[in-house]
């Protein structure tokens, strides 16, 4: 049976500031449970676990920076399977027609940036790694190996440039997960 708080009803009832939004008595029953004591409905009690620490700006821009990458490792796979399968490069970059050290390397990137980018998105610590080597192998392939691959220069700015951001974003979450831990500890002097 429902009823409204009376006088009868438990203290903890009527400390719990059971009124609706305006302040006006009367309306208190939005999301009630079962009193202990039965006979009325009581707000549920609170949760003793510690609330759910909020998303700093460091973190949203953290998350939007690896949605950005993933994004761009997307575009970086589907432009080696474009040339992989023929679709670009006037069909001159097919797979049969490529030489061995370009099918090693073309084929490992086509398969290494869309697994980096699924990383990358579901913020998963691998997706990094993956990029990583990724990254590691196409700036090998242009620095390295110009003779067989190339120079491209702003593909390897590039992949450096988000390093060091990366990196940056680490060291700043590491130092605000270190500054929220002192905060929290309560019995250090």
């Amino acid at each position: 049976m429902r009823m409204r708080h009376k006088a009868a009803c438990p203290a903890h009832c009527r400390l719990a500031g059971n009124q609706n939004r305006a302040g006006a008595k009367g309306s208190y029953h939005r999301s009630l449970v079962l009193c202990p004591g039965g006979g009325c409905y009581c707000p549920p009690m609170a949760s003793d676990s510690p609330n759910v620490p909020r998303w700093t700006l460091t973190d949203t821009l953290y998350v939007t920076f690896l949605r950005v990458m993933a994004a761009a490792c997307l575009w970086f796979a589907l432009q080696y399977w474009a040339m992989l399968t023929g679709y670009s490069l006037e069909g001159r970059g097919r797979f049969d027609l490529l030489p061995p050290a370009w099918k090693a390397a073309s084929t490992a990137l086509a398969m290494m940036f869309p697994v980096a980018a699924v990383g990358l998105w579901l913020l998963a610590p691998w997706g990094a790694v993956v990029w990583v080597l990724a990254a590691a192998t196409e700036i090998a392939m242009h620095e390295f190996f110009p003779s067989i691959f190339g120079i491209n220069r702003l593909l390897v700015i590039a992949h450096i440039t988000v390093a060091v951001i990366y990196v940056l974003f680490q060291g700043a979450l590491f130092l605000q997960r270190r500054k929220q831990a002192r905060q929290v500890r309560t019995d250090l002097p």
